[in-house]
């Protein structure tokens, strides 16, 4: 109410006289049973005389509403110090989380260094065993190393010896070749001489042919007018033959035109018959023929009815389908409209009793309740953690004073233990130096000649001293003396040095105990903080229950343990328990949204089952007046088919046309016409029929006289042809007489092919004698050539010869010996030098490379193990075994971290959106009042 006054205290009416009268509204003057805006209302219009507006309610409580909003953020919110809990909670385990991941980057830098000093260590053992390997292989080819030196040595005088050697073998080819030219020259010789003869003989035959020919020439010339006279001969008996076979031909193919037809005249009548015959058959048919054309019209017609009533027929068929298709449609759709009204009946009993399970319970009580639970059964577990790092605390802080009181004691001793010391040091140094003075001085030569002249009881001319102990008159006393001056010297100063460096290890182990004192102190503090901070944040917990106030040293820690205990298990009970109420509430609360949802799902079916049945129904009644029309349409056209049928039936004479007009409509049409032209042909053809006899009786009258005049003609040739045959023998008798069986002809050639084979085999030979002659001048020629070269070889091996006799002189003047043996031995060796030489340099710079990379890996593996890491040969396995262990458990650990950090962080998040909340409310609140 005081809300609503500041807003309305503007509009106050100023006090009358009136108002001064009106007694104030107390809630004792109030009626009973009113509402919160009734006696709201009840007010405004006591305070101001009229009744309070729309406006003014709405505002009234819009307020209320968003005062309501804010206290339940302001009920959630989490106190000062559950969010400083919060946000230590968090910082440490950031802090924690921080040294984790330093911890693991630790190890991944070990794991780094571990798998490095395996890869070098590994590389260096292969790279070890390759260098022995070809250690042994350099020592296994040190022979053939030997020898490729020795080769070297003489390696400039080889082009000498195989300049020798290739001479050498060039002189035996030369040889050889002198030997055969000499053979193939005589050869030469010898086939010239043969040809030369053959060549005469065959001149001597070539001249007898000629006279053989011209003889021969003479007596054909007798021949050929015999043989003119033959050829005409033969030239009119071949023209003879061509009549006489002409007119013998002609007669035989008038002959057999004559026969052919004959039997063409004889299959016409057969055709005419037949023809008759069919004539006759088709006179059954005349009438159908007459008016084929009109019937195939009315059987197409009657084709077309058929197919309508057929169509209609199908139609009513699928009408009569469809229609009981829809009414099989109707009645599930029935049954469904009753299955949907049975289940949505079910859902609401089941909804009536979830709503009687939950009735009088409020939900957002249960989980406020279960959620402040929650909330105090995590602070309760960050107090137990809490109280360990106190309890922890305390011991650590105890044991931490009496470490230091040790290390303070034995600092001390040590310190006292080096002052000491020291004074021992400084005296032993001071005696050391004397010494060495005295010893450097008793070694030169006026000490020595003055300890000679010292005698006991006088006074010594540097000191004045009457005593001499060091007196010596001999030079070996002398140095006997020196001698015991330099051991003393030396025992001393051995003192010394083993004084100084035991002092110098008490001061190192001073500065240790110190730098460990200071560590420790250092420690106690950072863990004395630590304690206070832990104290601090315990403050935090005191109101979980009134002994937490105590938290000093001589609280029983194990009673505080126990008590923290019990509290999380009590806290953790009925933790449980509202967890479980809210489950239930919420299990049956989920079930009546979901069966509401049901519900109205059910009923949009059944509206829409319904809607369907309706138009179903609507189909039927439609497809009910289709079916009937239909019936009408097909008794109709039963009637106009059962006419056209009776039409038909008298007018096509074909035996079962109606069964063939059902198997097939246009196969009858085929057939009657098939039959129209029949009919056409068979007219036709008994025309042409008639026709053609007559023009075969025509042709064989003629063709009988035209017979009779080609055998006159065959018979006054076959007399002409005989007298020609007698002349023909006469000239045939003469021919023989002259040249018997032989014709002139081939008696002339005979003769020409011999001239000319004469002839080609002289010209053959001819050339033949030229190219042996030609053939023996290149023999000589290339037999002296050779010879000559052979010469000049033979100079070229004495030249090389004495050039090598001239070095070997040289060489064995300043060298062993070698002879020509020897080297011609070495030369001739079948050893690939080159090879030898390329293994061997190859061999030797893998040597010197594998032996770098050995010097390189025991190089990089020192420097690596420079930084104090160093693993012995047994315990690699078990210290990467180690590394792996604690980098998982440490892995572990920082998820667990990561995930309390996201609880607290969401902890956090949620607060800050309640403050927002609020922040929000009040601003509204502000807001409407201002309006």
């Amino acid at each position: 109410m005081k809300f609503f006054r500041k807003s309305h205290q503007e509009n106050i009416p100023e006090k009358t006289e009136n108002n001064k009268d009106i007694l104030p509204l107390t809630p004792e003057n109030l009626p009973q049973n009113l509402t919160a805006e009734e006696a709201a209302s009840l007010w405004f219009e006591h305070k101001y005389g009229e009744k309070m507006p729309d406006s003014v309610t709405s505002l009234f409580k819009s307020l209320i509403r968003t005062e309501i909003k804010r206290k339940q953020a302001e009920n959630s919110l989490l106190t000062t110090n559950e969010t400083s809990k919060l946000n230590e909670a968090l910082r440490l385990n950031d802090t924690k989380l921080k040294n984790i991941e330093n911890s693991l980057d630790k190890i991944r830098q070990q794991q780094e260094w571990y798998r490095k000093f395996i890869t070098l260590s590994h590389s260096l053992e292969k790279e070890k065993n390759e260098l022995y390997r070809l250690n042994k292989q350099y020592a296994s080819v040190q022979k053939a190393v030997q020898d490729l030196e020795r080769f070297e040595t003489f390696e400039s005088q080889q082009g000498c010896f195989q300049r020798i050697e290739f001479i050498g073998q060039l002189r035996d080819i030369c040889k050889e070749q002198i030997h055969n030219l000499h053979q193939e020259k005589e050869k030469a010789e010898k086939q010239f001489n043969q040809t030369k003869e053959k060549y005469q003989q065959q001149t001597l035959k070539r001249k007898d042919n000629e006279a053989a020919l011209k003889h021969i020439d003479d007596l054909l010339t007798e021949v050929y007018m015999n043989n003119g006279k033959l050829q005409i001969l033969e030239l009119n008996e071949e023209k003879e033959n061509e009549v006489y076979s002409q007119w013998q031909m002609n007669i035989a193919s008038m002959n057999k035109e004559i026969n052919e037809l004959k039997q063409n005249q004889e299959e016409e009548y057969k055709k005419q018959e037949k023809l008759n015959l069919s004539k006759q058959e088709t006179e059954v048919h005349l009438k159908m023929i007459e008016k084929g054309e009109g019937i195939l019209v009315k059987l197409d017609l009657f084709q077309v009815l058929k197919t309508r009533k057929e169509k209609t027929q199908q139609e009513l068929d699928s009408a009569l389908r469809k229609q009981s298709e829809q009414n099989t449609q109707l009645n599930k759709l029935f049954m469904n409209i009753k299955d949907l009204e049975s289940q949505i009946s079910s859902l609401q009993n089941e909804l009536s009793m979830h709503l009687k399970s939950n009735y009088g319970t409020d939900g957002e009580k249960l989980q406020s309740r279960t959620m402040e639970l929650k909330r105090r059964m995590q602070m309760l577990l960050s107090a137990q953690v809490l109280w360990n790092h106190i309890s922890q605390g305390y011991n650590w802080i105890d044991e931490k004073i009496q470490e230091i009181y040790r290390l303070q004691t034995q600092a001390d001793s040590t310190h006292n233990a080096i002052e000491q010391l020291t004074t021992e040091v400084n005296i032993l140094k001071e005696k050391t130096e004397e010494r060495k003075y005295a010893f450097t001085v008793s070694k030169s030569q006026n000490v020595i000649q003055l300890r000679s002249d010292l005698k006991e009881g006088s006074s010594c001319s540097v000191c004045g001293a009457t005593h001499h102990p060091y007196h010596s008159d001999t030079m070996l006393e002398q140095s006997k003396l020196i001698s015991e001056m330099k051991t003393e010297m030396e025992m001393i100063e051995a003192e010394y040095n083993k004084k100084h460096d035991l002092l110098q290890d008490m001061r190192m182990k001073y500065a240790r105990e110190t730098g460990i004192l200071e560590v420790e102190k250092k420690h106690l503090e950072m863990i004395r903080n630590m304690h206070q901070q832990n104290i601090q944040e315990w403050k935090k917990f005191e109101d979980l229950d009134r002994s937490f106030k105590d938290c000093s040293a001589s609280t029983n820690q194990a009673a505080r343990r126990s008590m923290l205990q019990q509290l999380i298990e009590r806290t953790g009970q009925d933790a449980e328990e509202a967890e479980k109420e809210l489950e239930i509430f919420n299990f049956h609360q989920t079930h009546i949204n979901s069966i509401n949802g049901k519900i109205s799902k059910k009923e949009n079916e059944k509206n829409d089952v319904m809607m369907r049945f309706n138009e179903l129904n609507t189909g039927c009644q439609v497809w009910a007046y289709r079916v009937g029309r239909l019936q009408e349409e097909i008794s109709k056209q039963n009637e106009r088919f059962s006419e056209m049928y009776d039409d038909l039936e008298k007018a096509i004479s074909i035996p079962g046309w109606y069964k063939l007009w059902q198997n097939n409509h246009e196969g009858l049409k085929i057939q009657i016409q098939n039959m129209l032209k029949m009919h056409k042909e068979l007219l036709t053809d008994t025309e042409i029929c008639k026709a053609r006899l007559s023009q075969i009786n025509l042709k064989i009258e003629m063709l009988e006289e035209w017979l009779k005049k080609n055998v006159n003609a065959h018979e006054a040739s076959s007399k002409r042809l005989e007298q020609i045959q007698n002349l023909k023998k006469e000239c045939n008798n003469a021919q023989e007489k002259l040249i018997g069986t032989q014709e002139a002809k081939q008696v002339y050639d005979e003769a020409v092919r011999k001239l000319e084979e004469s002839q080609k085999e002289e010209e053959v030979l001819l050339k033949l004698t030229d190219q042996n002659k030609q053939e023996l001048h290149q023999k000589a020629a290339a037999l002296e050539q050779i010879e000559s070269c052979d010469k000049t070889l033979e100079q070229m091996v004495l030249q090389e010869k004495s050039d090598l006799d001239i070095w070997m002189r040289k060489y064995n003047a300043s060298h062993s010996p070698v002879q020509f043996g020897e080297l011609q031995q070495l030369f001739a060796a079948g050893t690939d030098w080159q090879q030898t030489r390329q293994t061997t340099r190859n061999l030797q710079f893998e040597l010197s490379i594998t032996q770098e990379k050995v010097d390189l890996l025991q190089a990089e593996l020192a420097a690596h193990q420079a930084d104090g890491n160093y693993l012995s040969e047994g315990n690699e396995k078990d210290v990467h075994t180690m590394l792996i262990e604690r980098k998982e458990a440490l892995e572990q650990e920082r998820k667990n971290i990561i995930g309390k950090i996201a609880a607290c962080q969401a902890q956090l998040i949620h607060q800050q959106e309640k403050l927002d909340t609020m922040r929000f409310c009040e601003e509204e609140f502000k807001s409407k009042i201002s309006e």
